[in-house]
Parts: C-alpha cells; structure tokens; sequence
C-alpha cells in the first residue's frame, strides 16, 4: 500500500512539473501570435472563426486561374473526355507531362481537387450550386484548403466540364 501511494506522489510531482513547464510555454506562443497578428494589423475579422461560414460561390469575383494552365486543362478534356480527372495516377502524369513544371499551385489545388472526387461529383451533379458549395467544403475540412483556393479549384473544374 505504502508503494502505491509513493507511486501516486511521483506522478502528482511529475504532473505539475510537466504542468509548470508547458503552461507558460504555451501562453508565451499565443502571446506571441496576437503580437504578430498586431504587427501585421490583422482584423480579428480576418480571423479564422471556430466555425467559419463560406461566402456564396460567385465565379466572377475569384481571381481567374491562369490562362495558359485553363488551356492545358481543356486540351485534357478535348483529348481524353472530362472523365480522365476521375483517375488521379493518370491526370498527375498528364498534367506533369502538360505543364511541364510549371503552374504548381494550380497542379496542386486541381490534384487535391481529383483526390477528393470532385470531378465525379461534378459529371453526377443535378444541382451545380448546390454541389459547388457541398465540394468547396469538402475540400476546405477534409484537405485543409482555404475557401478561396476551393473555390478557384471548383470553378476551374465547373468551367473545364462545360468549356465556357
């Protein structure tokens, strides 16, 4: 019995040294991110919420895609069918071979975008808005994308689909 309550101590000790030790550490690190936040006049509206709301999804107001990664991606489609952005393997190595390197952004939201089964969703869509919104938030909880980005990806992938 004397040992169980010796071992209990040694824990209890241990506990609050751990606790002493990581506390003032952690409160020094968000200290130091609302200095930063300052320094860089951060609106706390600008801040990312717990729950965060996605703004409706109006293609006009994204910053485009570049031109020449768009005219890649249509040349795909034109070649292969829309259906080639459903097989991940075989769009990486197209795209590699397309892009030769360049647009790496693009490369990198559109391929997460394939990861995700986005191009599916879009060929089995009845509801495109509806469907843009439930993608965007998929992409943004599941891939830790932010809403624009998703919402760049998505209209590039919308806009390929119907070559508008």
């Amino acid at each position: 019995m004397d040992d169980d309550v010796i071992i209990l101590i040694v824990v209890m000790i241990i506990f609050m040294i751990f606790a002493a030790v990581v506390v003032p550490i952690i409160i020094a690190v968000i200290a130091k991110n609302s200095e930063k936040n300052k320094q860089w006049n951060v609106p706390v509206s600008a801040m990312p919420s717990a729950n965060p709301q996605p703004a409706m999804m109006q293609t006009s107001s994204l910053p485009a895609m570049n031109a020449d990664f768009v005219a890649i991606l249509q040349k795909i489609k034109a070649e292969r069918g829309f259906s080639i952005f459903e097989d991940f393997p075989r769009c990486k190595s197209l795209l590699q071979d397309y892009t030769a390197g360049k647009h790496k952004k693009e490369n990198r939201l559109l391929l997460m975008a394939i990861e995700a089964g986005c191009p599916g969703e879009i060929i089995r869509s009845n509801d495109p808005e509806i469907t843009r919104k439930k993608l965007v938030n998929k992409l943004h909880d599941d891939f830790s994308m932010e809403y624009t980005g998703a919402e760049q990806v998505i209209a590039l992938l919308y806009r390929v689909y119907n070559q508008y």
